[in-house]
């Protein structure tokens, strides 16, 4: 956090933090386009003489915070229903919702929350309705945090089964079924920025894996920052646009990666092997294969010096507290890993491969 904040949050508690990432400029405008809408609504078409948008009252930022406040209870305490949040059931009912907004109130408000005006928005774009909202959550994230040397680029999916085209399916997520988020992310877990996918054929920015990389982290550039992605994202192309920016990438590389040198694709991996490719602006490239008991795979490094090895204990030490004390104590008796003073019970082989000047990058 930047220093004027990070002072005088030392102690302080949610609420302050949820007001300093949702200020009172994102609640005025959700009410402004709130009061819009349903003023639009009511005018351009008629409504039944019974229907509860006659009862309908501008509302104001304090309410849509209470509005928000009861969507966020909603998802602590989940019952099947809306309206059983204020069911008098002695089961069932909840008496806090009661405390803050009718039942009434509560559904006319969800049925003309707005983030945007509608005769203003771009029809070409998808998410032009909630695209304000989304640009003031980026500017508020980012100006209240400095992001680490160290950031991610990953996707992530917010669950949703509702009707909506860009709605995404993955078979290898929890959430099978939901909206597609790219997110830009730092120590510990703070969101720099996100970018929602609205579909290929619309989106004009998370096109490609380097176009969606770029489009994220260009308020980061020219810092010295290293960021990290998965083999989805790493390639060649985005490696040298990055250092272009003064930014580091590693990665786990995919071995069909268009630009690769000859050498790594036909280069055949041994058991308990993982190949780090070091790309550098140099002529020479170097190959450096280091034994370990993980699964296969090609990692880019485009930073000089060591990189930080994810590991917490070491493998082999972890093999004989389990023969010794079993699994459930193995890790606790395992000694810690360390890149720099490796465990004397570990062997580790590396062979350098170094390859002419002359080659493909």
């Amino acid at each position: 956090m930047k220093p004027p904040y990070s002072n005088l949050l030392k102690e302080a508690g949610p609420d302050q933090y949820y007001d300093l990432l949702v200020p009172e400029e994102i609640l005025e405008m959700i009410a402004e386009q709130t009061n819009l809408f349903a003023s639009q609504n009511i005018t351009a078409r008629q409504t039944k003489p019974g229907s509860r948008s006659h009862s309908w009252k501008p509302t104001n930022k304090t309410e849509i915070k209470q509005f928000l406040g009861l969507v966020l209870f909603m998802g602590v305490v989940k019952l099947p229903k809306l309206a059983y949040y204020w069911s008098k059931d002695k089961i069932l009912g909840q008496t806090f919702p009661a405390t803050v907004m009718s039942r009434n109130r509560f559904e006319l408000l969800l049925q003309y929350l707005h983030f945007s005006d509608n005769l203003s928005v771009d029809r070409n774009d998808r998410i032009a309705k909630i695209r304000p909202l989304i640009d003031a959550l980026n500017a508020t994230f980012q100006k209240y945090y400095s992001p680490k040397e160290d950031v991610c680029v990953d996707e992530s999916q917010v669950p949703f089964r509702g009707r909506i085209i860009f709605r995404q399916y993955n078979k290898s997520k929890r959430h099978k079924y939901g909206m597609k988020l790219f997110k830009l992310c730092t120590v510990p877990g703070y969101t720099c920025k996100l970018n929602l996918y609205s579909g290929k054929n619309i989106d004009a920015i998370n096109t490609t894996p380097t176009n969606v990389v770029m489009a994220l982290c260009e308020n980061i550039f020219d810092k010295g920052h290293t960021l990290a992605t998965d083999n989805w994202y790493t390639s060649l192309q985005l490696a040298y646009r990055l250092l272009e920016k003064q930014t580091h990438l590693i990665g786990t590389l995919r071995k069909n990666r268009r630009g690769l040198p000859k050498a790594v694709v036909d280069l055949k991996l041994q058991k308990r092997a993982l190949i780090n490719y070091l790309t550098r602006p140099a002529d020479s490239q170097e190959i450096i294969i280091n034994e370990r008991p993980k699964r296969l795979k090609h990692v880019l490094k485009l930073k000089e010096g060591k990189v930080r090895d994810t590991r917490r204990f070491c493998v082999q030490c972890y093999k004989d507290s389990v023969q010794e004390f079993g699994r459930k104590v193995a890790k606790n008796k395992a000694k810690k890993y360390s890149s720099t003073a490796p465990c004397r019970s570990r062997s580790t082989n590396k062979v350098t491969v170094s390859m002419a000047g002359g080659e493909k990058k």
